[in-house]
């Protein structure tokens, strides 16, 4: 798993490198807003992040929850993050394309099961706050950019590497540009 974030992060970086070099263009603000799958225990997940376009560069502040998710039962783990980054992105009329790089703080919760002296299942939860390294790469298309080029569809993929769990997705997002 450790090779595939490595080898990830660094597909993101050259790719990165290819498309920045088109001009930024006009400063400005955009959310998306996504629901996807995390590895390695195929979680589901929301996401949601606030971004800002300055010259260059871009930054991210971003919001993401995971569990382990069953049929009547609580989810035997979860984990919220929140993550800040800094990344450069290409967009036209009808295409965005971005990728972030930066800190996070990962709030890790497992929850097992143990059976108790009088025969019932107590949930006993190990709870654990680590940093990490999360970086995000997100394509994005505006399909009707010609009638309302602030709204657009689009997938997200994410890797963070912690202390406690590294994990890696992707998200299917909405995209609206410049609604604050």
């Amino acid at each position: 798993m450790k090779v595939f974030l490595v080898a990830a992060a660094l597909l993101m970086t050259i790719t990165g490198r290819t498309y920045s070099q088109t001009p930024v263009g006009a400063d400005g603000m955009w959310v998306t807003l996504g629901l996807g799958l995390a590895q390695p225990n195929t979680d589901y997940g929301l996401g949601a992040s606030c971004n800002f376009a300055k010259k260059q560069n871009i930054y991210r502040l971003g919001l993401a929850s995971e569990a382990a998710l069953t049929l009547g039962n609580n989810p035997s783990h979860y984990r919220y993050v929140l993550n800040a980054g800094v990344g450069r992105r290409a967009f036209g009329r009808y295409f965005m394309l971005t990728q972030f790089v930066g800190p996070a703080l990962v709030y890790a919760v497992n929850r097992t099961s143990i059976l108790s002296g009088d025969g019932e299942y107590q949930d006993h939860f190990e709870r654990k706050w680590t940093p990490g390294l999360a970086a995000d790469a997100q394509f994005f298309v505006k399909p009707l950019g010609f009638i309302l080029p602030e709204v657009g569809i689009g997938v997200d993929l994410f890797a963070n590497i912690n202390f406690v769990q590294s994990f890696y997705g992707f998200r299917l997002s909405l995209l609206f540009h410049n609604t604050l």
